[in-house]
């Protein structure tokens, strides 16, 4: 069954008659399971599920596990070994009673499972959780929206084009040796010379050039021996690393150094670099968001982008997605300076929106409510 979930339930497990647990009311997992729309989260995963083959897991189970999962920071296998005996993880579950093995799924399941939550279901899962917690929120304040923008880091290292080049052909080479390419000539002299160079600790810009140029070279002459054997280039390797090939050749011609869509990461070939001018932070590297919070309370996504987009925009993708949730315009909009412009301005006049939107330069304008409450 893809939904196994007891509307019914009630906080006492009953284990086979004989023994009764009464679970704390107060416990976080008691209060969050409460809060979820399971019904509407559910029906928006099934989708992605056929009538046909063998019966799966139920969506209820797997939902709560990869909830549970992240607010714990639990790896897979220990989250299923810790769901065998904690009550409060199969409560959430919506398991009524005590599980036996065969409804426990694998450690690898949560792998498939994920891969089922493509960004469009999880801008449902976020809608459908949203218009329930909004219910909740005082109506003075339930539709005034803060909206900010940051950067989600990408998990990768400090990226340089000498060991993204140097990742590149390491790729190659392996992917060299799976075709059964054998004979890879200066394999051994390319790594001795990455290996030399890496534990160089002051590197001048003429080393770094000079390294860049070789490492392109190398590797771009192994590409041609690969595409000679396999032809035409269908592999999601060989697509990336010739396209870093390409990139980092036309920056050592000399053409140009801004480079569009420039790949920085092997591994995650779509975070771009985020210039945010923060102290510590000058550039990050990941996705850049804007998030809208929602009565000081709910914070929902307005838009997320692989690129470096303009804060003015997320004005308007903030009452669109206000509109989106509860099919009204907002109360108030407050932001810092960064969606200073007349255009943001008028149109929160037009809709007869509290304007809370900061002006650049110095103003003589009271403050806001919320951002008198923020100051004290």
């Amino acid at each position: 069954m893809k939904y196994s979930h007891n509307a019914d339930q009630i906080s006492i497990f009953n284990f086979g008659k004989v023994l009764k647990v009464n679970l704390d009311k107060n416990h976080e997992l008691v209060k969050m399971e409460t809060l979820l729309p399971w019904d509407e989260l559910v029906d928006a995963i099934s989708k992605t599920y056929k009538d046909t083959g063998r019966p799966s897991k139920s969506i209820r189970l797997m939902l709560g596990l990869l909830i549970i999962k992240h607010k714990y920071g639990i790896a897979d296998e220990e989250l299923i070994e810790r769901l065998k005996g904690d009550i409060y993880f199969q409560y959430f579950c919506g398991f009524d009673s005590f599980i036996d093995s065969d409804s426990i799924p694998d450690s690898s399941s949560l792998t498939y499972f994920r891969k089922r939550l493509t960004p469009e279901i999880l801008q449902k899962i976020e809608n459908a959780i949203a218009i329930k917690l909004m219910k909740k929120l005082p109506k003075k304040r339930r539709h005034s929206i803060m909206v900010d923008t940051t950067c989600m880091p990408a998990n990768i290292t400090f990226p340089t084009d000498t060991k993204l080049l140097s990742k590149t052909y390491e790729k190659l080479v392996n992917f060299g040796k799976s075709i059964g390419l054998k004979v890879i000539r200066g394999k051994r002299k390319v790594k001795a010379f990455i290996r030399g160079f890496n534990l160089k600790r002051n590197k001048t810009k003429k080393e770094i050039a000079s390294a860049r140029k070789k490492l392109v070279r190398v590797a771009k002459g192994l590409l041609k021996k690969i595409k000679d054997k396999v032809g035409q280039v269908t592999n999601t390797v060989l697509e990336i690393a010739e396209k870093i090939i390409e990139q980092q050749d036309t920056r050592n011609k000399g053409k140009t150094n801004i480079i569009e869509d420039r790949i920085v990461s092997f591994h995650e070939p779509t975070v771009r670099p985020i210039k945010r001018g923060k102290d510590g932070a000058n550039c990050e590297f990941g996705k850049k968001v804007a998030i809208s919070v929602i009565g000081e309370g709910i914070a929902v996504c307005t838009k997320i982008d692989n690129n470096n987009f303009d804060d003015r925009e997320i004005v308007k993708a903030a009452i669109e997605k206000h509109n989106e949730l509860t099919e009204r315009d907002p109360t108030e909009i407050i932001m810092d300076r960064g969606g200073d412009s007349k255009k943001n301005h008028d149109e929160l006049k037009e809709r007869r929106i509290k304007d809370g939107v900061q002006r650049k330069g110095r103003q003589k304008d009271k403050p806001t409510r919320i951002q008198k409450r923020q100051h004290n």
